[in-house]
């Protein structure tokens, strides 16, 4: 036992104390037996739940915190939560970049969904200084950008290598959405400045985001046609359709809605999304379907209530 206990400890004396503490309550000893020597004999796994109660209460909601990532949203690749349940799979007190980036990215087998987590992991490496403040945990990570993610706190080491890394998976309700993007945009070009603004703001929650600029490389050489029907009919869990003025007026747009709609009658939930820019009629969207208003709320109140639905269908297809 006292082996057990200095192997776990890293002889770190606080977590030594926790231990030797939770021991003492097991076998019923709650104070100093005077004059009176007795041995204690517990194997630490059967203990590690009644180690694991005392640091709960301190780390587990900012563990959960973490795994959400910047705002409370998740990306489609759930790269956040990869992050932690790497560092609660390593050992080690510094964890380099390029070893997280071995561990979430580089087990992906196909070569485009690897291309997406990847870019999802830097795009959370990007967040993770805010998300450690967010959390409170700056005394606790430290996150030194392109080299590694230190744990400056040996409790927390200790109880990060004891955690159920899938009882933090259950809190932060995973999404298993097998859509490669979150949401399709689809819009006309004129408003092309007002489109990016938005699709950053949703890449800064953590969402993944089919936007033409972004995927240039991707789309040069292809038929346009067959790509982008295969994107807006199959590829995306929701399609957001900014509704401006030249919007009905362009050959690219009428395209793009005319798949999305189709795909739509396909889908047992909500797919088509309509973001209002101007007053505007468009054959096929009704008046009576909800919409975002973008004359009346902000794209960033506007960002939040998307991510919050990716969420929310994300928890829905785990029940």
């Amino acid at each position: 036992m006292q082996q057990q206990i200095i192997g776990a400890s890293n002889c770190v004396p606080s977590v030594i104390q926790v231990i030797c503490k939770t021991c003492c309550i097991e076998a019923g000893i709650e104070s100093t037996i005077p004059g009176e020597r007795k041995e204690i004999d517990h194997d630490l796994k059967k203990l590690r739940d009644s180690v694991l109660r005392v640091f709960h209460a301190k780390y587990m909601g900012k563990v959960v915190g973490l795994a959400q990532g910047k705002r409370r949203a998740r990306a489609v690749h759930n790269t956040y939560f990869d992050i932690v349940a790497s560092i609660a799979r390593d050992r080690r007190s510094e964890i380099p970049t390029a070893s997280l980036y071995q561990d979430v990215v580089g087990t992906v087998a196909d070569r485009d969904e690897r291309k997406r987590k990847a870019t999802s992991f830097y795009n959370c490496l990007n967040n993770l200084e805010e998300v450690i403040a967010e959390q409170r945990l700056e005394d606790t990570l430290h996150f030194a950008k392109g080299k590694a993610v230190s744990i400056e706190d040996p409790t927390f080491r200790f109880y990060m290598n004891l955690l159920d890394i899938d009882e933090i998976r259950r809190r932060v309700a995973i999404r298993t959405s097998h859509y490669p993007y979150d949401v399709a945009v689809s819009f006309a070009g004129d408003i092309r400045s007002k489109v990016e603004e938005f699709v950053r703001a949703l890449q800064d929650r953590g969402l993944s985001v089919f936007y033409d600029f972004d995927q240039q490389a991707m789309l040069w050489g292809q038929d346009l046609s067959v790509l982008l029907s295969q994107v807006y009919s199959s590829e995306a869990l929701y399609m957001v359709v900014f509704l401006s003025e030249s919007y009905p007026e362009r050959d690219w747009t009428e395209f793009e809605v005319s798949i999305g709609k189709s795909a739509a009658k396909k889908r047992t939930q909500e797919y088509l999304l309509p973001v209002i820019v101007d007053d505007v009629k468009v054959v096929g969207i009704s008046d009576t379907i909800g919409h975002v208003d973008l004359r009346k709320v902000t794209i960033e109140r506007a960002a939040d209530m998307l991510a919050e639905k990716v969420q929310t269908a994300g928890a829905d297809a785990e029940t």
